[in-house]
């Protein structure tokens, strides 16, 4: 399934208010907070060639490596204007290469 860019969400925002889409971006470190009584995860997801930003709840566990520098997520949910709040049903860990298996040697 497709996904679009931060900054492509951004310039199509009212459009697809509403809609269920998929949001690309890299996590910005500092903004990662998890609310165990709630059970949210927040953060904001940065486009990864601009400036522009995206803040996203989620209601879940959060991922592994959510909070490791240079990690990309796939945000899936639905955009609510009103509360400049993206709302994540679902989010799908990007790994840096540090983290990929390596290729076999044989």
């Amino acid at each position: 399934m497709y996904y679009l860019e931060v900054s492509e969400f951004v310039e199509r925002m009212d459009s697809v208010a509403g809609e269920k889409i998929r949001v690309n971006g890299a996590v910005l470190i500092d903004t990662i907070h998890y609310d165990t009584n709630k059970g949210e995860l927040t953060f904001t997801l940065k486009d990864t060639d601009g400036p522009q930003k995206l803040n996203v709840i989620y209601r879940g566990s959060p991922p592994d490596l959510v909070d490791r520098e240079g990690v990309t997520i796939v945000a899936e949910g639905i955009y609510r204007p009103a509360e400049k709040l993206f709302i994540s049903s679902n989010l799908l860990v990007k790994c840096p290469s540090k983290y990929e298996k390596k290729g076999d040697s044989a």
